[in-house]
């Protein structure tokens, strides 16, 4: 059951879950949890229909306890707000505030997927993310507005790390001149058709495309699409940024996520300091990218000796989300990285690992149960409370102590 509250009253949202057009993510963000942004977003962004769908969901309300403590919060909140440093007021995602950025360059990475590059707003030089940290995208439609969370694949080195000295080492993911040349592929047989076949679009010529955030002004999103089929609807808004005019705008804001990665194994995890040696990654189709970035940051930093063993999961080598970019960290690594790519519809030149995810291959894969180890997941229901959680809870691993999801 999802409850939230709304105007100090108890709702079961989880009618809603299926069908919610900000998608579930929108809806449990808010689940269990008693503050004043929860009624602010919902009247922001919601028509007629959504409050009568509403109403149909009401529990009760809350005790006069809980409602003095949002209305405390609240005016916390506000007055944090008012005293925020110029540097934060700089930034362009805000927790409590839409952005608008435009789209300025699309790039057809495969058939269904797409890397799309938006320019930061006029005096927002930075985005303002932390490793591991996500940031939700907005798109007004007639009557409400449409959110989906999404992972950047550039930047992946934060303004402040930049800021402190740090020397970064070269990762070999980007290329930093041309968008002509950050190419990522799919099956390495059909590369060259494919390659011929991609389009490329650009209103704006990025000349930096540094991988720190605050030197380019933009960032990127690589975005599965998921088309219509008879058997299901697709996703709305892949299917809109695919089919998005150049310089139309959308809006961002965040960051959202309770897992930071800082360096040398340290992750603030939901407000505590915690410390791994071991990072076990298991992944599944779109949810490769908070992984990803996460792997790129260990790897840039000079220094960082923290370990990677990766299970991604997917249908077939075309699948497969930045392979290229996951290959070159990996041969890059000296061993401190490991992936196992695993394809339940693998074809006929696949290599890898085939068949569905299970214990065997998660044992043989993933560091085993630890104090210093973590495991941390991103990937489809089915996947990942269907299977991994079972399997990794069954070898050892504790939720809430080494065992996360992003």
């Amino acid at each position: 059951m999802s409850q939230k509250g709304v105007r100090c009253k108890v709702y079961d949202a989880t009618s809603v879950l299926n069908w919610h057009p900000g998608g579930r993510a929108a809806i449990l963000a808010h689940a269990g949890k008693c503050r004043q942004e929860t009624t602010n977003e919902f009247v922001s962004i919601h028509d007629d229909f959504a409050w009568k769908k509403l109403h149909e969901c009401i529990l009760g309300r809350v005790t006069d306890k809980t409602a003095n403590f949002i209305r405390k919060s609240a005016e916390a909140a506000a007055k944090e707000k008012s005293e925020q440093s110029q540097d934060q007021k700089d930034l362009a995602l805000q927790r409590r505030r839409w952005n608008p950025v435009k789209l300025i360059n699309r790039r057809q990475v495969s058939p269904d997927t797409n890397t799309y590059t938006f320019r930061l707003p006029e005096g927002k030089a930075v985005l303002g993310l932390s490793t591991c940290q996500h940031l939700q995208i907005g798109f007004h439609l007639r009557e409400k507005m449409l959110i989906r969370q999404y992972t950047p694949t550039r930047p992946l080195l934060p303004a402040a790390q930049n800021s402190q000295g740090h020397n970064y080492k070269s990762s070999g993911t980007h290329n930093h001149k041309s968008p002509k040349h950050h190419v990522h592929t799919g099956s390495h047989r059909h590369q060259d058709k494919q390659q011929a076949s991609r389009r490329s679009e650009t209103i704006e010529e990025v000349t930096n495309y540094s991988l720190i955030d605050g030197q380019s002004g933009s960032f990127d999103l690589t975005v599965k699409t998921y088309f219509p089929s008879p058997s299901q609807p697709g996703g709305a808004l892949s299917n809109i940024l695919d089919c998005l005019p150049l310089g139309s705008e959308v809006e961002i804001r965040g960051p959202t996520g309770d897992i930071l990665y800082h360096r040398s194994g340290k992750f603030p995890i939901k407000g505590r300091d915690r410390h791994y040696s071991r990072v076990s990654l298991v992944l599944g189709g779109s949810g490769v990218t908070p992984g990803y970035t996460l792997i790129a940051r260990i790897l840039i930093i000079p220094g960082d000796t923290t370990e990677i063993r990766v299970v991604d999961a997917n249908r077939t080598e075309h699948d497969i989300l930045l392979k290229e970019e996951l290959d070159k960290l990996e041969q890059g690594s000296g061993g401190q990285l490991k992936i196992q790519h695993v394809l339940s519809q693998a074809g006929g030149g696949w290599e890898g690992a085939r068949g569905k995810v299970d214990e065997r291959i998660l044992r043989r894969s993933l560091f085993q149960p630890a104090d210093n180890n973590v495991a941390l997941l991103c990937g489809p229901p089915g996947l990942i409370q269907g299977v991994v959680l079972p399997a990794l809870k069954d070898w050892g691993y504790v939720e809430d102590e080494n065992l996360f999801g992003f």
